[in-house]
């Protein structure tokens, strides 16, 4: 994965320490971390106070889609990773709900603009 994200780290940091200052963390964990924070912010239309430029919006959301493609399109079979662990994610539930071992819980996953997802 380091050789999809090198392209746009060495874009990315330079330009963050410009617009943040020196007060803060900039490694690559933490461009990561201000990426997500700004795609989200994107996603669920949050205005944000840090001058971004539209270069500046489209590395960050290139640096998300090579995690991405590292983690679901870099072969075909990947997919069946993440189906594997949210059946057993739904399995396990299901177990406590027989067992009478749940407790009521609602949370909304608003990280996309078309759909509106509820899990119980």
């Amino acid at each position: 994965m380091e050789e999809l994200s090198a392209p746009f780290l060495r874009y990315l940091i330079p330009r963050f320490k410009e617009l943040l200052g020196p007060e803060y963390p900039l490694d690559e964990d933490s461009v990561w971390d201000y990426c997500t924070y700004i795609v989200y912010a994107t996603v669920d239309k949050i205005e944000l106070i840090l001058d971004l430029s539209e270069k500046d919006y489209d590395m960050c959301w290139g640096l998300q889609d090579t995690k991405l493609f590292y983690v679901s399109y870099g072969d075909d079979r990947l997919w069946s990773i993440g189906a594997k662990a949210f059946y057993e994610s739904v399995i396990g539930n299901m177990d406590k709900i027989i067992e009478g071992k749940s407790k009521l819980k609602m949370q909304f996953d608003s990280s996309h603009d078309y759909d509106l997802d509820v899990k119980i």
